[in-house]
């Protein structure tokens, strides 16, 4: 993932498909404060649980209230 301009290493650990995502492949989904899916072909992938480089593994929710995803993209 790339945040700010600074390459970051990714793990996501959990997800599940969200049939109600809209968009380009890659595309970036959030409110910012519960929830983060990427667009597909087909809906989306949501994430429930990932580990950013560095850091605890650690629920969605708990990142989003830490990290500004505003034009991030996904490598």
């Amino acid at each position: 993932i790339e945040i700010n301009g600074k390459q970051r290493s990714l793990k996501i650990l959990e997800t599940r498909m969200d049939d109600t995502i809209n968009g380009n492949p890659g595309d970036i989904h959030t409110d910012h404060k519960t929830f983060l899916s990427i667009a597909t072909q087909n809906g989306g992938v949501r994430i429930l649980k990932l580990q950013l480089e560095g850091k605890k593994r650690m629920a969605v929710d708990e990142l989003l209230r830490g990290l500004d995803l505003i034009g991030a993209s996904i490598l």
